[in-house]
């Protein structure tokens, strides 16, 4: 919520926290005040949205469709309590042929690579998009922008009198305007924003790669600090300065926030998280922190790993096969036989997708089933996360928000010998059933009082802990 009303109030001035709410005053002080209490409209201070869009309602349907640069075919059965988030058939050859699209060739390939699967984690996805970025604000011209400009309009190849009669109930110097540029393109050139045009390009790039599989958080905390960065810029900035400057932010970003974080946490996770004989639990993959803390930590001690798997996905096998070459017993098991391992267990390490204000961890889905189980059996919980994966909203449930997998995997998983294999003999029949909707969501929330602690860039702290840190950022 937030106070609109009349400026100079000494009775009401300063209400509010971090500026959001103006001061609000008649101007005699403290009988005549009147104040309007609106709901906040979500809005952030660099622009992002904090309110994420409804699919149940069909005026949002209809707008993100249209927004769309992928044309994604909606799910033919929708499973009815998550109708309120994207769902969409599997992609089949639209990204290939995506080529002809006035997208950027690093964001065609990068799209490509997130709707495969090839890139996973969000890590790896944040710095893969940084490193695609960069390449686009290399290769941007304004030349470019105008071409684009031109051909959105529809008068690319338009004689000046014919846009001058074609803009007849427009005021007379809007019409000497588009005359002007059209014979004189270097004066459009000119008269073009740099910010303006550089924010277009970045807005279409993300709205790419959302197209081809929703953003994660800390790719979400990238994109509006960029977007940040070109507002703040000055408005007669030239056009190599403006690329220069944000090619070095870019860069500073992706060492600051994620190369630089990720080698403190596997250094301070193989120091502190891992002790000699423990039997550390792994969760699928783990993620590349946790694979990258026990790989370290097997450099100096001796200790077991037991990995959890869960379909569709194999990646704990694969984990298992790396830690096998470092000579470290592993055990491997399927979800279901969790109880039973438990109790030899010590620790159990976990990546994030990411981590709310409130302290609950998203992560992949079985997480918080064995954080639960652990909180019975007293076994220490650690979640491994860089502060760019903290978000600055709470979320109590894993349904208001959430990832939703291509379901069909959970009746095609690939077989490990034979890649080209990846077909169930009652796929078929499965499909035609009139009754069945399948549900493969990636992520569940593990509340904050199963967690007891994270590692982060800042150090081993309480899942409580987050709060300070988001806001930290925030000022920052």
């Amino acid at each position: 919520m937030k106070i609109r009303g009349y400026d100079g109030c000494a009775h009401h001035a300063g209400i509010g926290v971090g500026g959001r709410v103006r001061r609000a005053c008649r101007g005699d002080g403290k009988d005549g005040c009147r104040l309007t209490m609106v709901k906040d409209k979500g809005r952030r201070k660099d622009g992002g949205e904090d309110v994420r869009p409804q699919y149940d309602d069909p005026g949002t349907k209809a707008k993100q469709r249209k927004s769309q640069i992928v044309k994604r075919e909606e799910a033919a059965r929708v499973v009815p309590f998550l109708s309120h988030l994207p769902q969409y058939e599997a992609h089949s050859g639209a990204v290939a042929g995506l080529q002809s699209q006035d997208v950027h060739r690093a964001i065609t390939k990068l799209g490509a690579q997130y709707a495969t699967g090839y890139i996973q984690g969000a890590s790896a996805r944040t710095v893969a998009l940084v490193e695609a970025c960069i390449e686009v604000v290399k290769d941007f011209t304004l030349q470019h922008g105008s071409s684009s400009r031109a051909a959105a309009r529809g008068v690319g190849d338009a004689t000046p009198s014919a846009m001058l009669l074609s803009v007849t109930s427009s005021s007379p110097a809007v019409a000497r305007d588009m005359v002007m540029n059209a014979e004189n393109p270097s004066h459009e050139l000119e008269t073009m924003d740099v910010r303006r045009e550089l924010d277009k390009r970045i807005k279409q790039c993300v709205q790419f790669v959302i197209d081809c599989r929703a953003m994660a958080l800390p790719m979400g905390n990238f994109v509006r600090h960029l977007r940040a960065l070109i507002s703040a810029m000055s408005p007669d900035i030239s056009e190599h300065e403006a690329k220069e400057r944000l090619v070095a932010s870019m860069q500073d970003y992706l060492n600051a926030k994620l190369l630089l974080p990720q080698r403190t946490i596997i250094q301070t996770g193989a120091d502190r998280a891992v002790e000699e004989d423990d039997v550390i639990m792994v969760i699928g993959r783990g993620g590349y922190l946790v694979e990258q803390v026990l790989c370290t930590a097997a450099r100096t001690k001796s200790f077991r790993v037991v990995v959890i798997e869960s379909r569709p996905h194999a990646g704990g096998l694969f984990l298992a096969e790396q830690l096998s070459e470092r000579d470290v017993p592993v055990e491997y098991g399927l979800m279901n036989a969790v109880s039973y391992l438990l109790p030899a267990v010590t620790k159990i390490l976990v990546g994030a997708h990411g981590i709310m204000s409130n302290g609950a961890v998203l992560s992949r889905i079985g997480t918080a089933a064995i954080a639960a189980l652990a909180k019975t059996q007293h076994i220490p919980f650690i979640v491994l996360s860089e502060s760019i994966k903290f978000a600055d909203r709470v979320q109590l449930d894993a349904l208001c928000y959430n990832e939703l997998g291509n379901a069909e995997e959970l009746l095609l998983p690939k077989n490990m010998q034979n890649p080209e294999f990846h077909l169930t003999e009652g796929w078929s029949e499965a499909k035609d059933t009139a009754n069945l909707r399948m549900l493969n969501l990636m992520y569940d929330l593990t509340p904050i009082d199963l967690i007891d602690a994270v590692i982060t860039d800042s150090g081993v702290i309480p899942a409580s802990s987050v709060t300070v840190l988001v806001n930290d950022q925030i000022i920052m």
